[in-house]
């Protein structure tokens, strides 16, 4: 980074004029919907062309290359693993969040109302 930006940091002035920063980013509110704006058109134009997201490849899967598709996938199933050890070690469904039942004690990491809809889920994929 140039000085000329790490100074707008230090001081939390937008890097791209001479608004406040939100905190914790560098850059203001009108900047940051900018460019949250354009990433979106962005992502949007690469899909409707058939490339992956993240880079130019064609999409294979999803929107993503196999390459970034794997990634995603890995990514994806380290967050949900994580916040399945958050939510149990807290004591909540590690699929809604609601609190465990306290007379259940079978050791489930869910809630009556997520192992009903599961339970019936399973029936109706029983009957295809």
């Amino acid at each position: 980074m140039t000085p000329y930006a790490l100074k707008h940091i230090e001081n939390k002035i937008c890097i791209s004029c001479l608004r406040p920063a939100e905190d914790g980013h560098i850059y203001c509110q009108f900047h940051r919907s900018q460019m949250k704006d354009r990433s979106r058109r962005s992502k949007e134009k690469k899909v409707a062309l058939g490339i992956c997201i993240s880079c130019c490849e064609p999409a294979t899967h999803w929107r993503y290359c196999k390459k970034h598709w794997l990634i995603h996938k890995e990514s994806k199933r380290r967050y949900y693993r994580k916040r399945s050890m958050i939510m149990e070690k807290s004591g909540r469904c590690s699929n809604c969040g609601a609190p465990l039942d306290p007379d259940s004690d079978d050791g489930c990491k869910s809630c009556i109302t997520c192992r009903e809809r599961v339970t019936i889920s399973d029936r109706r994929s029983n009957y295809k």
